[in-house]
C-alpha cells in the first residue's frame, strides 16, 4: 500500500523537476486504495509531531492518485493543528 503525505515547499528545485506525461501517468503502479487513510497519516504525524496528543485533524479530503514523475501512490490532504 502506498500513501504519501506532502509537504510544500515554494521554490526548491522547482526549475529542475518536470511534469510527468499522461503516458508516464497512465502506467505508473499507484497501489491498491488505501481505505484506512485517516490511521495512516495519523500513525506517522504521531511520529513526527512534538506533542502528538494535542493535534487536531479537520477538513479530511479522500485520497486521489498522485505521481510526480518519480513515486506514484495516493495523497490525502487535511488540516492539522498542533
Amino acid at each position: 500500500m502506498k500513501l504519501f503525505v506532502y509537504a510544500l515547499f515554494v521554490g526548491v528545485l522547482a526549475g529542475c523537476v518536470h511534469s510527468p506525461t499522461a503516458a508516464e501517468r497512465a502506467s505508473a503502479d499507484y497501489g491498491s486504495y488505501p481505505s484506512n487513510y485517516q490511521a495512516l497519516v495519523q500513525q506517522y504525524l504521531y511520529a513526527k509531531l512534538k506533542d502528538p496528543s494535542s493535534v487536531m485533524y479537520n477538513n479530511w479530503r479522500s485520497p486521489a492518485r498522485s505521481y510526480d514523475g518519480q513515486y506514484s501512490g495516493y495523497r490525502v490532504c487535511v488540516d492539522v493543528n498542533s
